[in-house]
């Protein structure tokens, strides 16, 4: 009988561990964001996690169908929104917002000077490597 009941208690409790850890973060991305003194929206699960990656426009979906639906989660939690989104989001929020994940917090900027600034600052504004580490291919030569 305890051997049915393990998996069951393993898997209870190492979710109960990830929602907690995850929320801890999530607070503390959400307090560094709130000194920068932009428009905030929060997302509970961040749109690079690779397990969220696997069902997020499924999950979003079924959600969607829900009457409380149009929230942030259903707008900015999954890849590509700023395609369908486009320029509303910075119409409503002006020409910089912090997307608050438990990952990290992302800062996006509508302002060209402003994002020059960004790109000439390197240290002050660090990339995500893990999504521009893709494309450095070692030793990559290009043949015309």
């Amino acid at each position: 009988m305890a051997s049915i009941f393990t998996p069951i208690v393993t898997i209870t409790g190492l979710t109960s561990l990830w929602i907690v850890y995850s929320s801890i973060c999530l607070i503390c991305n959400y307090v560094k964001a709130a000194k920068l003194g932009l428009p905030i929206r929060v997302i509970p699960i961040s749109h690079t996690n690779p397990v969220w990656m696997l069902v997020d426009r499924k999950v979003i979906s079924i959600i969607k169908r829900l009457p409380f639906a149009n929230n942030s989660f259903t707008r900015y939690n999954y890849r590509g929104w700023e395609l369908p989104d486009r320029y509303y989001s910075h119409r409503e929020m002006g020409e910089a917002f912090v997307l608050v994940t438990p990952g990290r917090n992302w800062i996006y900027v509508s302002n060209p000077d402003t994002l020059l600034d960004v790109f000439k600052r390197r240290t002050d504004f660090p990339r995500c490597l893990e999504l521009t580490g893709m494309t450095n291919v070692p030793h990559a030569r290009v043949d015309y």
